[in-house]
């Protein structure tokens, strides 16, 4: 029976230069995209707002009723 090599494990320098482009990947995703899921929050939140003044304005009656 023929035994498989063995696999060497990674080098310190070498996990820690894995860690490092991981952080990066991370990083530049969150900077990217902040902004931008900030802004399609705020637009949503701001047409619910139109929307719950726009159902009492067309029933009046909704005020008494709470």
């Amino acid at each position: 029976m023929a035994s498989m090599p063995k696999e060497r494990p990674l080098s310190k320098a070498a996990m820690r230069e894995i860690a490092r482009r991981e952080r990066e990947k991370v990083k530049k995703w969150r900077e990217k995209d902040k902004k931008q899921l900030f802004e399609a929050i705020k637009e949503r939140y701001l047409q619910y707002r139109k929307m719950k003044v726009a159902v009492v304005r067309v029933d009046t009656m909704r005020k008494i009723r709470r």
